[in-house]
């Protein structure tokens, strides 16, 4: 796991702290996990997603997940999250114009405070790794299996 430090370490009381945790993020949010815990942190200013300049970050949400999280993926405008319990489990929020959940329909979910679980990938699946792109997601089993959802525009 990468060592991360925010560059305003001293703003927030913690100068020269490190933490052991995975970042990802696009749209105007990233994401954080850490010791098991997924971080929402959307920013208040587009122009200063780096934390360098006046506060650019909202109070941060924290789903309320029943494992740890250990990877987090972000597309345009949802996140997976692959949590341990001890199986693997994915978990999606965000957007769902496209069925990029994995929930088995479109319907509107924006409640990013609430994570809900792709129920067809069960814990059998074992999966290993999630990644999303634009409004399509993709799991990898340890196995060398793979799922894909959502809109998968073909590009050329």
């Amino acid at each position: 796991a990468a060592s991360w430090a925010p560059p305003n370490a001293a703003l927030v009381g913690s100068a020269g702290a490190r933490l052991a945790a995975r970042l990802d993020g696009s749209a105007g949010t990233s994401w954080l996990v850490a010791k098991g815990c997924a971080v929402r942190l959307t920013w208040s200013s587009s122009s200063d997603q780096l934390g360098l300049g006046t506060p650019p970050v909202t109070l941060p949400d924290v789903p309320s997940l029943p494992a740890r999280v250990v990877q987090v993926a972000c597309g345009e405008a949802h996140t997976l999250l692959l949590a341990l319990d001890p199986a693997p489990r994915v978990f999606a929020s965000g957007a769902n114009d496209y069925g990029q959940l994995g929930l088995g329909d479109t319907m509107p979910r924006r409640d990013v405070a609430r994570a809900f679980e792709v129920k067809a990938l069960d814990k059998s699946a074992l999966i290993g790794g999630v990644t999303c792109g634009g409004n399509v997601s993709m799991a990898v089993s340890q196995r060398g299996d793979v799922w894909s959802w959502g809109c998968n525009h073909e590009s050329g």
